[in-house]
């Protein structure tokens, strides 16, 4: 194991910023997620990071030793690709030896470490197969023992599981989550799917146009984010418009309620996020405000209602086993606790996070 550490990492391509000055300290033995929309620079970091791309500026760190100018068979790094990179000609045992091969293990002991890497992904008893025999799900657990073969001090994941259907993304992501809490290998995994990174990463890593717009854990993140970008990406959101008043006790104002707010609240004009399952469905006459249903989705574990307050929509989440019939009006309750505020206007994209 090993602590992994960015210093101000940059990277153009011609004109355009793909990193801009990313620093994070990736702690020893745990799960980072880095996620963010398609080009927010997530691969290019974790390329940086591999020693698959130079960067334009900034540094990486493995134990506190530069291996910037190092080449990616140097750095003792494991990487599973998104597309597995597979050799259909070879078996699994003869995929899994591949870079043993190349760092000059001799036969018996290239043997050895291949079949105790693929019992490690319980993929020892097909070590005879060619890889073309095998399903989406098997092929990515030869590609991840064949990363770990070599007893790498870094784990690095670029979209592992975003081949596989949804059933099978599911069912794989519980067996990775329990297989990498067991090597307990420092490990960055780039997901574009928001679910995926906050069940698995212990921390999460909130790019946004190349820089890192949030650091922290899943709950901190999902329920404190820091800007309305990540507030709106991680997650369903209703984000709105209000104001924040000055008086005692001080009062959010939104189009169609009012709250009352911490006393450190700055005054003045403000976006408001508010998740679905933070608006409550009341018919004990503590309701808020009320609202008609547009329309609503059945999820399995909840139902999603599309409502309707005056000139306002909102999305909130409901029991699956409640009933309820288009234009019906509904009273709701917001948790004030779950509630945040933003300043009005752009946020600050803090781009380098302290460590």
């Amino acid at each position: 194991m090993a602590t992994l550490e960015v210093r101000g990492l940059k990277k153009l391509f011609g004109a355009q910023t793909a990193v801009d000055d990313i620093s994070h300290l990736f702690a020893d033995g745990e799960i980072t997620a880095v996620v963010g929309p398609s080009g927010s620079g997530k691969t290019t970091t974790l390329w940086m990071i591999a020693g698959l791309t130079a960067p334009d500026a900034g540094a990486v760190l493995i134990d506190g030793i530069d291996v910037t100018s190092r080449r990616a068979e140097q750095r003792e790094i494991g990487m599973v690709f998104q597309s597995y990179a597979l050799f259909p000609h070879l078996s699994v045992r003869e995929n899994v030896e591949f870079g043993l091969r190349v760092r000059g293990l001799e036969k018996g002991a290239r043997r050895s470490r291949a079949l105790e890497a693929l019992q490690l992904v319980r993929m020892d008893a097909f070590a005879d197969r060619r890889v073309t025999s095998l399903s989406g799900g098997e092929q990515q657990r030869v590609a991840l023992a064949r990363a770990l073969a070599f007893r790498p001090r870094v784990l690095l994941m670029d979209e592992p599981l975003s081949a596989l259907d949804a059933r099978l993304r599911e069912d794989v992501r519980l067996e990775l989550a329990q297989l990498l809490s067991t090597v307990k290998i420092t490990t960055v995994y780039v997901t574009h799917d928001q679910t995926e990174a906050m069940a698995l990463g212990a921390r999460l890593l909130v790019l946004e146009s190349g820089r890192v717009a949030q650091a922290g854990s899943p709950a901190e993140v999902y329920r404190r984010p820091a800007t309305p970008f990540v507030a709106d990406f991680l997650g369903a959101a209703n984000l709105l418009e209000g104001v924040c008043g000055s008086g005692e006790p001080r009062l959010l104002t939104l189009p169609f309620a009012e709250l009352e707010l911490p006393r450190d609240t700055a005054p003045g004009p403000c976006r408001v996020m508010i998740r679905p399952e933070d608006l409550v469905l009341t018919t004990n006459g503590s309701a808020q405000f009320h609202a008609n249903v547009v329309s609503s989705l059945f999820l399995g574990r909840q139902l999603r209602l599309v409502l309707e307050v005056g000139e306002q929509r909102l999305v909130m989440d409901a029991s699956p086993d409640t009933v309820f019939y288009p234009r019906a009006e509904i009273g709701v309750r917001i948790r004030p606790d779950r509630v945040v505020v933003f300043p009005a206007g752009p946020q600050p994209n803090p781009g380098r996070m302290n460590r």
